[in-house]
């Protein structure tokens, strides 16, 4: 995981200072709670990798085809639930599953979709055409301003070169 960058620090260290007390510290808060976000957002975008290996590690022990893996999916999202929360319901299970099987090398998950918000992940990871989905993990990263779910959602679907698989 990343640590808090030196870049970060910076803009943090260095916000303008106004004539308001009130003003400042807001600024200061909302500066330091989009640094923890992010950091947030890389942490469990790892996990969710991480989670999506074990399950194919426990799945398939290292083959195409699950034997038993809707019942073990099922049965981990009703334990995942009861102890964590929402977001391990049984379809979420299955895009960690996903995320891995199209991100298997974690040095390629690291630099392509690390930085993005699991919402992107999860549809990027469905363009089958790997030099399309490298493209969007890519462009997404880099555009001067992240597009949201819905702004990604249409364009994945209206390029018609990108096919999109649902599993």
């Amino acid at each position: 995981m990343e640590e808090m960058n030196s870049n970060e620090i910076e803009k943090l260290t260095n916000l303008p200072v106004s004539a308001d007390l009130a003003t400042d510290v807001r600024t200061i808060l909302q500066e330091a709670r989009k640094i923890v976000a992010r950091q947030t957002n890389t942490a469990m975008t790892a996990a969710y990798w991480l989670i999506g290996k074990r399950i194919v590690e426990e799945e398939q022990h290292g083959e195409d085809r699950a034997i038993y893996g809707d019942a073990l999916l099922k049965n981990l999202s009703k334990e995942l639930t009861a102890e964590f929360g929402n977001g391990f319901s049984y379809a979420n299970l299955r895009n960690m599953r996903l995320f891995y099987r199209t991100y298997s090398d974690f040095k390629i998950c690291y630099t392509l979709c690390i930085k993005l918000p699991w919402s992107h992940n999860r549809l990027i990871m469905r363009v089958k055409d790997p030099k399309a989905r490298e493209w969007y993990n890519f462009a997404s990263k880099y555009l001067p301003y992240l597009p949201t779910e819905e702004e990604l959602r249409r364009e994945l679907e209206s390029s018609g070169r990108d096919e999109i698989e649902n599993e």
